[in-house]
């Protein structure tokens, strides 16, 4: 009876398949076997049955409080972090937070991962490691219709001011695009639509997700924008890597199923982006993750006079991930691409690192005291290496019929805006065909 059940509700349309969540999660607890992980165990807190997910409660329409009396939450990471909790026979604790605080609770372990919403930056990636990610993001802003601005660059005077969200990626991103502007912060994410809706302020800085819900209950408002383009993913503990490479697995499972798309079509709407979790566009995603760090490794090389071309660094780095592409094919039980292939796909990613190092302009001011160096061995290099193994794994699960056009057209989709040249993107693409060819 219990299989019956799970038979009728794949079956069933996108449009009905999630309006009962809490009959889909039943479900899972009680069989446990309509999303099958066969990748083995999931370390998660010493030993403890409990996942400790970080989120704020306020971005909707990611992760909403319920109410200010309990601690639980919905939307589209709260659904996400139940489903993958009871799948695994885990008990959640949510871990509230505020954005502002929201790198020093992690730096401090407060969360075995993070699910708010969270888009995917270097600084995070030095700090922690993402998994796949779920959907794609661009910065907004929301002004009234009324005024006059009718575009991103008209907001950008002395005289015009902006409510943001302090602390988070969209404080940074608006501060890097409004250099006139005056940017007022506000510690409660709603608060940034009330000083818009009650004159305090010129315009509301968002995000294409959340952009939606703010104006569901109001009138008058307008979307500019986007003036960013982004991944959101989930951001995991640099000490818990098995459940990095779980949740990975287990995301590209329910992609691979059409569940994940499924929430998105119910949670985000048009917005909510397409197939980010499968292997390819999973693999770019990682290959922009990457070189998003080497303009800091730049300015490191720069100020501490280390050169950029490092050929012991480089030849273990090519033989360590053609081991990796090796473990991870047996774990697979597939046949991995060629190791030519292989080296020459992490070949191309060094060749395009150390040209955006050598195009960093370095000043004695390019480090404020607010911004610390990181260090070079102790910082970098650990999270190029998380990065390097989540690359590994989506090597050998890339489709053996991709066509070159394919490659090419989602390699400079994603890249659009990154400041690379064509003949650039080209080799990103001609080295990941290689390796779907395994050649």
């Amino acid at each position: 009876m219990e299989k019956q059940k799970i038979k009728k509700l794949k079956s069933q349309s996108r449009n009905n398949r999630f309006k009962k969540i809490g009959l889909a999660q039943s479900v899972f607890k009680g069989i446990g076997i309509l999303i099958v992980v066969i990748f083995g165990s999931v370390e998660i807190a010493k030993g403890q049955n409990v996942l400790r997910v970080g989120t704020s409660g306020d971005y909707a329409p990611f992760s909403m409080k319920i109410s200010d009396h309990i601690n639980e939450y919905e939307g589209f990471d709260i659904t996400l972090a139940k489903l993958y909790a009871e799948e695994k026979g885990l008990d959640i604790e949510w871990v509230p937070f505020r954005w502002s605080e929201l790198t020093d609770d992690f730096k401090n372990g407060k969360f075995d991962i993070v699910m708010s919403g969270v888009t995917v930056t270097p600084e995070r990636s030095i700090t922690g490691q993402f998994t796949v990610p779920v959907t794609t993001e661009g910065a907004v802003v929301l002004v009234k219709a009324s005024d006059s601005f009718d575009s991103i660059e008209s907001l950008d005077k002395k005289e015009v001011s902006l409510a943001v969200n302090a602390g988070g990626y969209l404080e940074k991103v608006g501060r890097q695009q409004f250099k006139k502007a005056q940017i007022f912060t506000k510690e409660i994410n709603y608060d940034v639509r009330t000083a818009l809706l009650e004159g305090k302020v010129n315009g509301a800085i968002t995000d294409i997700q959340e952009a939606p819900e703010w104006l569901k209950s109001t009138k008058g408002l307008v979307i500019l924008g986007p003036f960013t383009e982004d991944w959101k993913a989930y951001w995991v503990s640099p000490e818990r890597p098995n459940l990095a490479a779980d949740f990975n697995k287990w995301l590209m499972k329910l992609e691979k199923e059409g569940m994940l798309a499924d929430l998105r079509s119910k949670y985000l709407g048009e917005t909510g982006g397409l197939h980010t979790a499968m292997p390819l566009k999973a693999l770019i995603a990682a290959v922009q993750e990457r070189l998003s760090l080497m303009p800091i490794i730049g300015e490191i090389k720069h100020a501490k006079g280390i050169p950029f071309k490092v050929p012991e660094r480089e030849k273990q780095v090519l033989q360590n991930s053609w081991t990796k592409v090796q473990e991870a094919a047996r774990e697979h039980k597939i046949n991995p691409p060629s190791e030519d292939a292989v080296k020459r796909f992490f070949q191309c990613q060094m060749d395009l690192a150390k040209a955006v190092e050598r195009n960093v302009a370095y000043t004695k001011n390019s480090f404020s005291e607010e911004r610390s160096l990181p260090d070079l061995k102790k910082d970098l290099r650990p999270a190029l290496d998380r990065i390097g193994v989540k690359i590994t794994q989506l090597i050998v699960l890339l489709p053996k019929d991709l066509s070159f056009d394919q490659v090419r057209k989602q390699v400079i989709e994603s890249f659009k805006g990154k400041n690379l040249e064509k003949e650039q993107l080209e080799k990103i693409a001609k080295a990941i065909m290689n390796l779907s060819e395994g050649k």
